[in-house]
C-alpha cells in the first residue's frame, strides 16, 4: 500500500497552481501563433494535472489548496477515501494485471514503462497520483523541447505506441 505520509508530504509534491485561463482547447489562445498557443495549453495541462495529482494522492486537509485552485469543494475525510480507495481504487495494478490486485504483473508493466523512459520508478509507480506527476513532467519535456521534431520524438518516445496509441 502506498506510504500516504511520503506522498502527501508538502516537500515531495508540486504545490498546485491556480490556473488563471480556460482549459478550453483554443479558448484563450486563438490570436497566438499556433506553436506558442500550443506551448500555453500544453503548461496548462501539466498544471491541470499537478492540481489532480495532488487531489489525489493527499487526503483532506492537504488537497485543500488543488481543490480550491480548481474551482472545486473541499473534501471530507470519508469523501477522499470513498472516491479515491473504496469507489475506484488509484493503483494501476489493479486493472492491468490478471489477478486483480495490487502489486504484481500490473505493477511491473508500470514499472517497465517508467525504466523504458529513463527514470527509477518509485515504489508505487502504478499509482494514478504519481502516474498523473509524471504526465505533467512530459508535458514540461514537450514544451521545453527546441523543435517541432524534437517534440515528435519526445511524444513518440514517452507517450505513443507504435501504432499511435497511448501507451
Amino acid at each position: 500500500m502506498a506510504d500516504a505520509a511520503f506522498e502527501t508530504d508538502r516537500r515531495q509534491l508540486p504545490a498546485p497552481k491556480a490556473v488563471s485561463k480556460p482549459l478550453v482547447k483554443g479558448a484563450a489562445t486563438k490570436s497566438l501563433p499556433n506553436d506558442v498557443a500550443r506551448s500555453e495549453g500544453r503548461v496548462a495541462q501539466g498544471e491541470l494535472l499537478r492540481a489532480l495529482a495532488s487531489v489525489v494522492l493527499g487526503p483532506p486537509p492537504l488537497c485543500d489548496t488543488a481543490l480550491e485552485a480548481l474551482g472545486l469543494a473541499a473534501l471530507k475525510g470519508a469523501e477522499h477515501t470513498a472516491a479515491f480507495v473504496l469507489g475506484a481504487a488509484p493503483y494501476a495494478a489493479i486493472y492491468l494485471g490478471g489477478e486483480g490486485k495490487l502489486g504484481g504483473e500490473g505493477l511491473d508493466r508500470v514499472a517497465g514503462y517508467w525504466r523504458a523512459i529513463g527514470l527509477v520508478p518509485p515504489p508505487d509507480a502504478d499509482h494514478l497520483g504519481l502516474l498523473l506527476l509524471l504526465y505533467a513532467e512530459l508535458l514540461d519535456a514537450e514544451v521545453g523541447a527546441r523543435s517541432e521534431a524534437a517534440r515528435h520524438r519526445l511524444i513518440r518516445t514517452y507517450v505513443l505506441d507504435s501504432d499511435g496509441f497511448l501507451t
